[in-house]
């Protein structure tokens, strides 16, 4: 398992020292108690749930192989389907304070929300490691990270091999009363281990703890600090992603006022806009054009 470590860069440390989840279909670990509250959408939690088909549940064990939104719980899912590791594979957790690992993520919270202060204490690590599909078609491997310190918590989804498969499945999370709400929007299971929201590919980052100027992922991606979700047309497969005032200083002829990111690798100067063509000479509004494609958001 150690030389598989090495080959999946994203992911933390796994294996050595985890406590391993039963072999049971639909199954679930015990109450794990957290030394570190992790405070999830205004709510703190003590105790949290590793559920075999994918997803982390904090107030009772969830069976639930089909995934469904509005579920009335507050739920992780880094990827909610049909798992069976009765047939092979192994879902671990544990929750490490070991000063390499809080080093680690600390690090990684701090490049993808550079403008939010914070160092870690706890990191609670879970991770399916090739397990497979319910249907047979395949296995998988990913790992959700729960980062957090007594104000701020953020959510790491790091995916490696994923099979493509026909069951129906789900990437995102979700709350009691499904304010705070938000499905991966890749088109495929295996598109999971090459898309991001902050430009690593095969990871997706969250900050969750709800605070007043917590926006980030409230209705899709992570918006930085200074930006915040535009709403024109989120819950569309193709969808602009955060609109910054004044966060970078550009000009374009005149006076920039407000500046939407997309995530199809260009940037408006004026308006948001979902347009997938790249139709350069149609379009009647300033563009900064990356590279004009279907394509995860690119932060720099």
């Amino acid at each position: 398992m150690l030389l598989l470590l090495l080959v999946l860069a994203n992911f933390l440390p796994f294996g050595d020292g985890d406590v391993v989840n039963p072999i049971s279909a639909d199954g679930s670990s015990e109450a794990i108690y957290l030394q570190q509250p992790f405070k999830y959408f205004g709510r703190a939690y003590n105790q949290i749930y590793v559920n075999n088909n994918g997803h982390l549940t904090f107030t009772l064990p969830l069976s639930a192989y089909v995934p469904y939104l509005n579920a009335g719980i507050d739920i992780i899912a880094p990827l909610w389907t049909d798992l069976f590791n009765v047939d092979g594979g192994t879902i671990s957790y544990r929750e490490d304070t070991s000063s390499a690992v809080l080093a680690q993520v600390t690090q990684a919270v701090n490049q993808y929300f550079p403008n939010v202060p914070f160092t870690a204490t706890s990191a609670f690590v879970a991770t399916w490691d090739s397990v497979p599909y319910y249907s047979g078609e395949g296995v998988v491997t990913f790992q959700v990270v729960l980062v957090s310190n007594d104000d701020r918590s953020f959510i790491l989804n790091n995916y490696g091999d994923i099979a493509q498969t026909g069951q129906v499945w789900l990437a995102g999370y979700d709350t009691v009363d499904s304010v705070n709400s938000f499905t991966i929007p890749a088109a495929s299971a295996p598109e999971l281990s090459y898309s991001s929201n902050i430009n690593v590919n095969g990871r997706w980052s969250f900050r969750v703890d709800g605070s007043a100027n917590c926006k980030s992922g409230v209705l899709g991606c992570v918006c930085l600090d200074g930006q915040r979700p535009n709403l024109e047309f989120f819950g569309k497969r193709f969808h602009t992603c955060c609109a910054f005032i004044l966060y970078i200083h550009l000009k374009s002829f005149h006076t920039l006022t407000v500046n939407f990111q997309s995530l199809h690798s260009y940037v408006l100067l004026s308006h948001s806009l979902k347009t997938v063509n790249p139709l350069m000479g149609k379009i009647l509004r300033h563009v900064v054009r990356l590279i004009w494609t279907v394509q995860s958001v690119k932060n720099n």
